[in-house]
């Protein structure tokens, strides 16, 4: 089983954190469909060994931006060229705005089966300040719209860790979160990203960003609420009800290769990996002139065995010495028990029956914690 993401470089503005690829001119939204209808032809052969599509994921950018008549061929472009599973998960990004139900009746129909919502705050000065272009009203009537609409697999994202002064309510966000009944979540800490409005306001001294504590009170709360409320926290940013994790995601985090298309997207076969270059123009002109703009490289044994170490440490699913040793050696597993050894002094990890999961509060320490267990 393999996947296929498809990057939509529009939004209506910027929000103050993001460094995402995006354009917010619409000018080329029909010359960008016609390149990417290129791109899903010219890489049809991509995926070929790898049996039925599972899942498909537009993501961006803003995907609900676009035109249902545009979206539309994108998505009879896919069912044409690609085998895809009776099962698939077919998911949309998209901004509360733009979901009327209209437009959900309409993405419905396309095919789409689960929504990704960026919700991010319920606050409405937050939302202001983030420069997003939803209302808290919005960010909670869309999701009673999608649910009549028949979606029964719906997810939102949030932010935390926010700077003085929108460092607040973030517990009443996730009890207005959990009011919803959605299926999945995504919480993502609020990092400052170079060359983000954020990014100048903190280096002009006009925004400090939260102390990484307070984040981490934030962190704890956020993980007992999820679970007072049967989420399961399946990967550090991610919580789900049972079985209904994101399966696009999981299957990334797996090492199932992906197609992407669109600017910026990148595609995964297993041993190298390819990107397209981040400009609309340069993108578009490349596919029509049969040219296109991507590079890419190979990954090396120990590039793998990182990339599987960082991603399975931050999965509640951890590493196990079984499959380290099967895929890469038993000296890299004995690398990685060695330097297991002080975090589990540490009670930041659990290991039992040769699998090492992390500790709540190891949770806190995922990528410092795998970093130690890199190889070189």
């Amino acid at each position: 089983m393999a996947g296929i993401y498809v990057h939509i470089p529009f939004c209506r503005q910027k929000c103050t954190y993001c460094d995402f690829h995006f354009s917010t001119s619409r000018k080329s939204d029909k010359d960008m469909v016609d390149a990417m209808l290129i791109e899903l032809k010219q890489r049809v052969s991509y995926l070929k060994h790898q049996g039925q599509i599972e899942t498909v994921y537009f993501g961006g950018g803003t995907p609900s931006l676009l035109s249902v008549e545009l979206l539309g061929q994108l998505v009879t472009k896919i069912q044409e060229l690609y085998p895809l599973s009776d099962k698939i998960e077919f998911t949309i990004e998209a901004n509360p705005d733009d979901l009327t139900k209209s437009k959900l009746e309409q993405l419905w129909e396309l095919g789409f089966n689960r929504l990704s919502i960026g919700i991010q705050s319920f606050d409405e000065e937050v939302l202001n300040w983030m420069n997003r272009s939803h209302s808290s009203k919005q960010a909670s009537n869309c999701v009673g719209l999608a649910q009549q609409v028949g979606f029964k697999n719906i997810s939102a994202d949030l932010i935390y860790g926010l700077p003085s002064p929108y460092n607040r309510n973030w517990q009443a966000n996730l009890s207005q979160l959990f009011e919803l009944s959605i299926q999945h979540f995504s919480a993502y800490c609020l990092t400052v990203e170079p060359n983000t409005s954020l990014w100048h306001s903190v280096n002009k001294g006009i925004i400090k960003p939260l102390a990484e504590e307070h984040a981490s009170v934030q962190f704890n709360q956020l993980m007992d609420h999820a679970a007072d409320h049967g989420f399961e926290h399946y990967e550090i940013s991610n919580f789900s009800l049972p079985n209904l994790a994101s399966k696009h995601n999981s299957n990334y985090w797996n090492g199932i290769p992906y197609l992407g298309i669109g600017p910026s997207a990148h595609s995964f076969n297993g041993s190298t990996r390819s990107w397209n270059i981040s400009n609309n123009a340069q993108y578009i002109a490349g596919q029509i002139s049969g040219s296109p703009n991507f590079d890419f490289e190979k990954l090396s044994h120990w590039d793998l065995y990182n990339e599987h170490v960082m991603i399975g440490l931050r999965r509640s699913l951890g590493i196990n010495k079984c499959e380290i040793v099967d895929r890469f050696g038993l000296e890299y597993w004995q690398h990685a028990e060695s330097a297991l050894e002080i975090h589990l002094k540490q009670g930041l990890i659990n290991l039992q029956n040769g699998v090492a999961t992390l500790t709540q509060d190891g949770k806190h320490l995922a990528d410092k914690i795998a970093s130690d267990l890199f190889a070189t």
